[in-house]
């Protein structure tokens, strides 16, 4: 059975619904970092926010001709904590996942196979 460390927690994995692509899947990675103490106050560290990080991991699935199972990570990007994600089922060539993030935000990333890999969707420039 094939085998990926991820090193941070799994916490969402979704396989690719465009023809074309369906031999990839992404998962999302969360993990709360340790809080360290707040010097003189031993009672209350709840004042300091907690740190989630997390990373999006991209696979692509082999099959050999006997059958066998294989994955292999294609690409992979930096996120805080990756709750959850989805996959856009919209008739497209371009596969669109919406990622959502520990930090309130939601990204969205094509699928790109001619520079494999996740790109954003949107410029970053132009949310604001």
């Amino acid at each position: 059975m094939p085998v990926f460390d991820t090193v941070f927690p799994a916490d969402s994995l979704e396989f690719c619904p465009t023809a074309g692509s369906q031999n990839i899947f992404v998962c999302g990675t969360y993990k709360l970092l340790d809080q360290p103490p707040v010097p003189g106050n031993s009672t209350d560290s709840s004042k300091v926010p907690q740190k989630r990080i997390g990373q999006c991991l991209a696979f692509e699935v082999h099959s050999s001709e006997e059958g066998d199972v294989q994955f292999e990570k294609i690409h992979s990007f930096d996120l805080p904590a990756i709750p959850d994600m989805k996959w856009c089922h919209r008739s497209s060539t371009i596969p669109l996942l919406a990622v959502a993030n520990s930090e309130g935000f939601i990204t969205l990333h094509e699928w790109r196979e001619v520079k494999i890999g996740l790109r954003p969707a949107i410029d970053p420039g132009m949310w604001f």
